[in-house]
């Protein structure tokens, strides 16, 4: 056999040349194809320009989009969590005070591994945690004090570690150590003083157990900085006296007041009233929560309250008898129910929005939190919903599709929008008027997921 016959460009000389003429007739090189973007940009350079100015914008949406709802589900949350007070949002620790062997020192230290322990979640509010030790109330039986009835103003005795920040002194001088036998020297709010007719230098005489030896000697008056303050949440009677009114058939009102003592009559408050206790509350600061973190934050919470946290906090404080307690856990249910609840009205969106206005002048959309899809309306679709035996709140979709046509102007406006406009094309009058009922669908499709996913959850954990 033979092979194939030798091209002239394979062909060598007896010195290994090439011969003469065969560079001459070898194939010029092809060029490789222009690049694709390059061909696009030259045929079509006005629509390339367009595609790639809509990809950006569908980019930046991509990116701005979540980020607004997600700043409008953290505005809700939190407004939700300022509406119920620094009381609901603060974690509350007591213990029994260690009367003989305490002093002030001791309840900071306290106060400080508590701190230490709340998490990174949880903040401490600006306005700062409030501690120290507290007592019962007891009738005071000095026979000019003012008596609405028959029944004897009740006093209560205070030691609180950061009160000084936030009362001035009027009259007098603030309290101090006690002399062997004697009363104890308090302080008492200017207002309470005016309501029970007390004075400067007055010995107020306990009543009960231990009367003759139980008294309190007036030494200062002092006044709030603030009454409306956050730091007095919760401490009773301490800016002003309180009118109460007894347990009995018919009431009777009293006056009940609470004075304050110094560092050095810590040990003398057992022997005022039973039931003193040391406390320390912790308000949280709202303002930094976020909704996406609600889980993780409520987590920490229930294992500060109730969970290895508190454990470890009764042996590094050396108190096994520490007591916490907080509303947090049930307000962040609330709140995770109240996000899922609004979950169709914010998946609407700027799709829900109202935009037209009579008279061929169209109205300015909303802006900031009455935007549509805003903080304005989670929280609204949330009030909405908030329905149901409890605090649990049940998904009422009919009363998302009587919001849908409101936040589009009402019926009226609806139907209105569907006549012809001059001006507009054909397919924007289609958009206009299809876009309502495209949002109330999609509300009811999303009500009826989340019911028979309800459902199937409670089926599974019932199992």
């Amino acid at each position: 056999m033979t092979g194939p016959a030798a091209k002239n460009t394979d062909r060598r000389g007896p010195e290994g040349r090439t011969p003469p003429g065969a560079a001459a007739r070898t194939a010029p090189p092809v060029s490789p194809p222009a690049p694709w973007v390059r061909t696009r940009l030259r045929a079509t350079p006005l629509a390339t320009l367009l595609g790639a100015a809509l990809a950006f914008v569908a980019v930046l949406l991509a990116a701005a989009l979540p980020r607004a709802e997600d700043r409008g589900s953290d505005q809700a949350l939190r407004s939700f969590l300022e509406s119920r007070g620094p009381s609901s949002t603060s974690l509350l620790v007591t213990s029994q005070p260690r009367f003989g062997n305490q002093t002030g020192k001791d309840l900071d230290e306290v106060l400080a591994t508590l701190v230490a322990r709340t998490g990174p979640r949880i903040r401490v509010a600006a306005d700062g945690p409030v501690h120290g030790t507290t007592t019962d109330v007891r009738s005071l039986g000095n026979p000019e004090l003012t008596r609405p009835t028959r029944v004897a103003p009740t006093l209560a005795l205070y030691h609180l570690r950061e009160a000084t920040d936030h009362v001035r002194l009027v009259e007098g001088r603030w309290p101090g150590a006690p002399a062997a036998g004697g009363p104890i020297p308090i302080a008492l709010s200017q207002s309470a003083a005016r309501s029970i007719n007390a004075r400067l230098g007055m010995v107020l005489e306990g009543l009960g157990r231990g009367a003759g030896t139980l008294r309190a000697e007036v030494v200062g008056l002092y006044a709030a900085n603030d009454e409306a303050d956050a730091y007095w949440t919760d401490l009773g009677c301490v800016t002003h006296a309180c009118l109460t009114q007894t347990a009995t058939i018919p009431p009777e009102p009293y006056w009940r007041a609470t004075g304050l003592v110094g560092e050095e009559s810590l040990d003398r408050l057992g022997e005022w009233a039973p039931g003193a206790q040391d406390f320390w509350r912790i308000p949280a600061d709202t303002g930094v929560l976020r909704s996406d973190q609600l889980p993780a934050t409520a987590k920490e919470v229930a294992s500060y309250v109730a969970g290895p946290t508190s454990a470890r906090l009764k042996e590094e404080t050396h108190r096994g008898d520490l007591r916490f307690s907080s509303t947090l856990p049930e307000l962040f249910k609330q709140a995770r129910a109240r996000q899922q609840a609004a979950a169709p009205l914010a998946a609407i969106g700027p799709a829900g929005g109202a935009r037209g206005g009579g008279g061929g002048r169209r109205a300015a959309p909303p802006r900031g939190l009455a935007a549509p899809g805003g903080p304005a309306a989670v929280a609204g679709a949330a009030a909405l919903l908030d329905a149901g035996p409890g605090d649990r709140l049940a998904l009422d979709h009919r009363g998302l599709v009587r919001l849908v046509p409101a936040r589009h102007g009402g019926r009226r406006r609806v139907r209105g929008r569907r006549g012809v406009r001059p001006g507009r094309g054909l397919v924007g009058r289609l958009v206009t008027s299809v876009r309502p009922a495209l949002a109330v669908v999609l509300v009811r499709v999303l009500a009826f997921a989340a019911e028979v996913l309800g459902h199937g959850y409670d089926c599974v954990r019932g199992s």
